[in-house]
């Protein structure tokens, strides 16, 4: 499982952070057994200790973040904050705790102050299954069909 710390002061900051055993963490990172850790690891983190085996695990979950997202926006063309609320929703979709209590704009709310880091963070991965959409730089479109998306994802 994972031991979290939430609402920890750390200089003039809140924070939290999780503690999880390395196997459960990678588990978790390529095969999405609980979605708890790799749906948190969808989003900006700052890492404090990082291997080679980590940094693939984490590729590994982004890039199933972004196909997963993909198929479920099913749409031809969309603006990258939209694949970037998908990604987020990820997480969330079997937390009950979305349709009572939570704040209704929790996604939007997570995503469009970090839009920089969101694009940081998944640059590599867009430019390998997008491209810009010629006639509307807002806009991106699929460079691969949703068949091979579903493929990289098996």
């Amino acid at each position: 499982g994972v031991y979290y710390n939430t609402l920890v002061k750390m200089d003039s900051h809140l924070i939290k952070y999780g503690v999880i055993s390395s196997e459960d963490l990678y588990k978790d990172l390529t095969e999405w057994h609980w979605m708890y850790i790799s749906g948190r690891l969808h989003k900006p983190v700052l890492l404090l200790n990082n291997n080679n085996k980590l940094t693939k695990a984490l590729e590994c979950n982004l890039h199933s973040a972004v196909l997963c997202s993909l198929l479920l926006m099913n749409k031809k063309y969309f603006a990258l904050e939209e694949l970037f609320m998908q990604i987020t929703r990820l997480s969330y979709m079997g937390d009950f705790r979305m349709l009572v209590g939570e704040d209704r704009n929790k996604i939007e709310n997570i995503v469009k102050p970090n839009l920089s880091h969101f694009r940081k963070l998944y640059s590599s991965i867009i430019n390998e299954y997008l491209e810009p959409d010629t006639n509307n730089e807002e806009m991106w479109r699929l460079r691969v069909s949703m068949f091979v998306c579903i493929k990289l994802l098996a």
